[in-house]
């Protein structure tokens, strides 16, 4: 196998001969770095930006690896077959980073109204009052 293209026919011999021999120092060789080059080339392929390019090299790979034994080749190409499994992955790690990236922005907006509102709340005039409940109003929907 190349270092720059993974040719499928020896890419299916390769998992073949992994599943027939798993403890084959050699083998878990060649099919890690087979499983890497292809996590590298669809991480470059589609710029996930708000995920750490190492950590998603690595979670690529171990996610191939821990679907390695489910893999049959009457049923789909070795290639198609793994590029889906790191890109559903890679998606996942997208979602779930651009999830918690939204999470802390309320968390922020919340502590910043929370102080807003307390700075208000301790002025005795009635429009501050109103201003300071129509905040609440308007945030208590996050």
């Amino acid at each position: 196998m190349g270092n720059e293209y993974i040719n499928n026919r020896d890419f299916e011999v390769l998992i073949r001969s992994y599943l027939e021999e798993p403890d084959d120092e050699d083998v878990k060789r060649e099919i890690t770095l087979c499983f890497y080059l292809l996590s590298d080339t669809i991480l470059r392929a589609f710029n996930f930006k708000l995920i750490d390019k190492e950590d998603a090299l690595q979670e690529g790979v171990l996610a191939c690896l821990s679907k390695v034994e489910r893999f049959d080749p009457d049923r789909g190409k070795a290639f198609n077959w793994f590029t889906t499994i790191i890109l559903n992955h890679y998606r996942q790690l997208y979602r779930t980073c651009k999830n918690d990236i939204n999470l802390k922005r309320k968390y922020i907006e919340r502590q910043i109204i929370g102080k807003a509102t307390s700075i208000f709340e301790g002025s005795s005039s009635e429009l501050d009052q109103n201003v300071t409940s129509r905040i609440r109003r308007n945030f208590e929907q996050y």
